[in-house]
This record gives structure tokens, sequence and C-alpha cells, in this order.
């Protein structure tokens, strides 16, 4: 299918040399492919890497999938212990309109649990004052933007934004929303349903980071299979319940706070 004028294109540009961006240069996708959800520099990619949106057919179209498998080997730095340490700077902070994707360290990570310091008495009152005012921050920030949400805000901002983007996963692969799934996911029985809303408007992010934890038979109709993915949410562990369908499709079904949900499951490779 041809671009239209009216589709805007975007272009990946490499504005100061970084060896492990070169290969990204020039790459050129419709601004609604999902690569961009992922790969939106300035993002904490260290560079001067920039986006500028340009007419169509004045470059060649990249492929995507293409573009995605050298955008994930630019952000890939593992630590001792086999962990990337780029995964949580795949994000679009313009789309999901955060500054710092989930899991930053200027985030305060154990709200709600106990925090264990060590050293000098000086710096450990330091570091644990200025975890409890990040707490804090967060607080106030999560109860103003999202308490008031309840499965009807989330199921109509998530047609309207999400329907249509695709979503990647390294041991599922391409991951999809259809309207049944919004339906089903707004409305999934959740210990803070506010929470739910940015699950879906960082779910790249969550996804960069989520644990594959297994699959079992789901014989539904079209249904073969579901799949489980561990995140955190707020610093508490939930799951992710992914759908595959007889073709293959995987679509996001919905969220469970339910340790439960992990029986049973069968581990396979991917």
């Amino acid at each position: 299918m041809g671009i239209s004028y009216t589709q805007p294109v975007a272009i990946f540009y490499l504005r100061q040399i970084h060896e492990t961006h070169a290969a990204l240069n020039r790459t050129t996708l419709p601004a609604t492919d999902g690569f961009w959800n992922s790969y939106y520099p300035p993002n904490g990619w260290n560079c001067r890497c920039t986006v500028q949106e340009v007419l169509p057919g004045r470059f060649d179209r990249s492929n995507s999938a293409e573009a995605q498998t050298k955008a994930d080997k630019a952000t890939t730095q593992l630590d001792k212990n086999g962990k990337n340490k780029l995964a949580m700077f795949r994000y679009n902070p313009g789309k999901q309109g955060v500054i710092f994707p989930p899991g930053h360290p200027y985030y305060a990570q154990h709200c709600g649990s106990k925090l264990n310091v060590s050293g000098n008495i000086v710096l450990t009152q330091i570091v644990l004052a200025n975890e409890r005012e990040k707490c804090e921050w967060q607080k106030e920030l999560k109860d103003e933007k999202y308490v008031n949400y309840n499965a009807k805000d989330t199921k109509k901002w998530a047609k309207t934004n999400l329907r249509k983007t695709l979503f990647q996963h390294t041991d599922l692969g391409q991951i999809k929303l259809t309207g049944g799934s919004i339906e089903e996911f707004s409305n999934q029985p959740f210990y803070a349903p506010g929470l739910k809303r940015i699950v879906l408007e960082n779910l790249q992010s969550f996804l960069n980071n989520a644990e594959y934890k297994g699959t079992r038979e789901t014989r539904k109709g079209f249904i073969t299979h579901s799949h489980i993915l561990e995140i955190e949410v707020d610093n508490t562990k939930s799951w992710l319940v992914v759908r595959e369908n007889k073709i293959g499709e995987k679509v996001l079904y919905s969220i469970s706070d339910k340790e439960a949900i992990l029986i049973g499951l069968k581990k396979e490779s991917r």
C-alpha cells in the first residue's frame, strides 16, 4: 500500500556520529508505525539523534521489522546479570506523556516496601529522605491524574489512541489491541483501576521489561492459547494476559493482580 500525502512520514536523523545509532540514520516510516512507540529520540540515548517529518516519497520507506531489529541492537547493553540496562529507554516520551520511562532511577523504587541501606549514617539519612520525598511526589501526581479514571475513561482513551497500534515483546513478537480486548482489559477487576490507564499509556515500556512466565491452552472459539507476562505496576507484581488465535495473532486481553494466574502454566520456548 502506498503512502498518501495526507499520511505524515517521519525520518530518523543522526546529527552527531554515534556508532551504535548509525544503523538507524534515515530510517523512514509512517508516523503511525509502531516503531516510533519505542524508538523516538531524544529519550536518554545520550546523543543528538532526532526525528523530522518529511513529505512522502522524498525518501524510500524503510522496512519496519528491520528497523525494529536495528533499534533493539542500538538500545541493548547487558549488565553483569544479563539484564538490558537500556531497555527502559524504549518508549515515546511525547506520545506517552511522561518525561522518564517506568523504572527510571529518578522514580522512587521502594514505595510501600522496606528500603535497606547501609554505611555512613548521614548518607543513609539522605538516601531515606530522598526516597520518601520521591514516593510522596509520585503519590500526589498519581492521585491527581489517575484517581478519578474509571473503566469508561480508560476504554474511551484506549480506543481513540491505541486500537491501530502494534506493540512488540521479545518472546511473543507482535501484539495488538482490538476493540473487544480494550473492553475486556478496561472492565477487568484490578486492585487500583486507575493504574490500568498507566499501563495502557506506557504499554510498550511495560512490554519491554515484561517477563514471559508461560502459557496454557485456551480452547475458546478461535482462541488457542493464553500467554502470561509479568510486570511491575506501582512496585507491585501484576500479570498481562495475551491471547493467541489459530492463525498466530496475539492480542492483549486483560490484566490481573492475582498470583494464582500462574498456576498450571507451561514454559515454552518462543
